[in-house]
């Protein structure tokens, strides 16, 4: 199966943390996996990105499905001198629970795109990926919404999606390594080797689900 590695465009991170770029920066268009096993390393990552984009002027959504994960995470973000109430009511936060249909994303993402530049200088959109064990049917429907984020590259807009590796099995972490063309493992951001051209995504991805013998 061919892959492509991606060409770096203007604006993309440095090849790993090394390089001197803070993984809470955000590009334009930029499509980033951060695969993490506990909910520390999440927040550890989580609330730095939400609190640059946020007193960087930019709108940050994020999509998550507990209840329990939104409290942690709003403690942790006033504890580092965040008003999440201001943040909620001017809009400048939205917390949402996800999409069932792939189909439903471009028109969300063309609306908040709507705002921007102006009030906001860029979005900023990302997710706890476990809200769509519960809302997608299956794992290449939730790949469909992956790969089409990726037309979105050098737009005002950034996405980062946080996999759980713990809640999903590893042909689902292969499959986002595919569609993700940056990826933050061990605290570390790179240019992912397994990234696929879309064409070649979706080619190969009907055989894939049909070797399995579970949704998921």
């Amino acid at each position: 199966m061919p892959v492509d590695p991606g060409t770096p465009g203007q604006g993309d991170p440095p090849r790993s943390q090394r390089e001197g770029r803070s993984i809470t920066q955000a590009a334009p268009g930029g499509h980033i996996a951060h695969f993490y096993e506990t909910r520390e390393e999440w927040l550890s990552l989580l609330i730095p990105w939400l609190c640059d984009g946020l007193r960087s002027g930019e709108k940050c959504i994020y999509v998550m499905n507990a209840a329990r994960d939104w409290m942690e995470a709003r403690e942790r973000l006033s504890n580092d001198g965040v008003d999440i109430r201001q943040a909620l009511e001017t809009g400048r936060l939205e917390i949402r629970e996800g999409c069932r249909d792939p189909r439903e994303l471009t028109p969300a993402i063309e609306a908040a795109l709507d705002a921007a530049p102006v009030p906001y200088r860029a979005i900023r959109w990302g997710g706890d990926m476990v809200w769509a064990r519960d809302r997608v049917a299956s794992s290449g429907t939730l790949m469909h919404f992956e790969i089409g984020i990726n037309v979105h590259r050098g737009r005002p807009i950034s996405f980062l999606c946080q996999y759980d590796l713990t809640c999903f099995p590893g042909y689902v972490i292969m499959d986002a390594l595919r569609t993700h063309p940056l990826s933050i493992i061990d605290g570390a951001m790179h240019h992912t080797p397994y990234h696929q051209s879309m064409d070649a995504f979706l080619k190969a991805l009907p055989a894939r689900e049909a070797a399995r013998d579970v949704p998921w």
